[in-house]
């Protein structure tokens, strides 16, 4: 064992154009763990669950590939509302609420911890992450998706600071061009911006001596702008000959991807916290190519499906 996900498991009820309706289990984290134990490497996911018709069918779900999953007990399992344009492009809402109730998992076979989405801002399990965070950053590597929900969110400001708080202790950091939108309270942003936003980042880190080695931003069917920590950047597009189905799914599909590359490449873990610093823009290249095409299969079916590796 060596990664531990922590996160949402949400039951996707996905209403397309066509007014065909369809439900598949997702929620950001549980597909990131899905996705990485898809790829070979065992993972651990500790989410909320009820009792209940959703809890049971996510539980199944997780368990058909051998995620080992930690359940915090909820009164009613999380469910969302994806509703899909003619673009494959998604809008949510939710119903969710967020608690480990003090949860602290076993640890001793973690080399890494992977968090975001909902649960890193809805309280009180996002401070629950934090102290877990805090207790075991000398000894794991830590990667941080904050795929923003604006249905979900009141103050923006203060989850502007929460990310910001989070990007802090991460050595790995995922983010959307749609999120930074949000964030920065911006219409769009050019490639330009996003470069200077990762450099910002990963700058701020060598500072303060934490903070990200990697950030990768993404831009749906224009792929990715990755940045290592030495300060090379890489764009891999995205393939366009891809029939999209719908972007359910997608970007976690990169990221459990990105999550299973530094592990086979064995720069998990606090201890190979500084050959991830080194890493090479030639690495950065292969890592996102991989990447890229893990979401390219992932948006050609329905729902949050990453693939197996033999797929690849």
């Amino acid at each position: 064992m060596s990664v531990l996900v922590i996160g949402e498991a949400v039951m996707d009820i996905i209403r397309r154009y066509d007014g065909s309706v369809a439900q598949h289990p997702g929620g950001s984290p549980a597909n990131v763990a899905l996705g990485i134990k898809r790829l070979g490497q065992p993972t651990r996911l500790v989410t909320m669950l009820g009792n209940d018709d959703y809890g049971h069918a996510i539980a199944q779900w997780l368990a058909e590939d051998n995620v080992d999953t930690v359940v915090v007990p909820s009164e009613r399992t999380a469910s969302s509302i994806a509703t899909v344009d003619e673009t494959g492009g998604s809008t949510y809402t939710f119903d969710i609420a967020w608690d480990l109730a003090g949860n602290q998992p076993q640890m001793a076979d973690i080399r890494h911890v992977h968090t975001g989405s909902i649960a890193s801002y809805i309280e009180p399990g996002a401070s629950d992450i934090t102290r877990i965070i805090d207790e075991h950053r000398d000894d794991v590597t830590v990667s941080f998706d904050p795929n923003i929900r604006p249905a979900l969110i009141a103050d923006m400001p203060a989850v502007r600071t929460q990310m910001g708080q989070m990007i802090a202790r991460a050595d790995i950091v995922k983010c959307s061009n749609e999120d930074l939108a949000l964030v920065f309270e911006r219409a769009e942003l050019s490639g330009e911006d996003m470069i200077e936003i990762a450099r910002a980042w990963i700058d701020e880190g060598r500072t303060e001596d934490n903070g990200p080695l990697l950030v990768m931003i993404t831009s749906g069917k224009d792929g990715v702008i990755a940045m290592n920590a030495r300060g090379d950047v890489v764009h891999v597009p995205a393939d366009s000959t891809v029939d999209v189905v719908d972007t359910v799914g997608a970007g976690d599909s990169f990221m459990g991807a990105v999550i299973y590359q530094l592990s086979v490449r064995e720069l998990m873990g606090a201890a190979n916290r500084s050959a991830l610093s080194q890493l090479s823009k030639e690495e950065l290249i292969e890592i996102m190519t991989f990447a890229v095409r893990v979401a390219d299969i992932t948006v050609s079916r329905a729902g949050a499906n990453p693939p197996r590796l033999h797929e690849l």
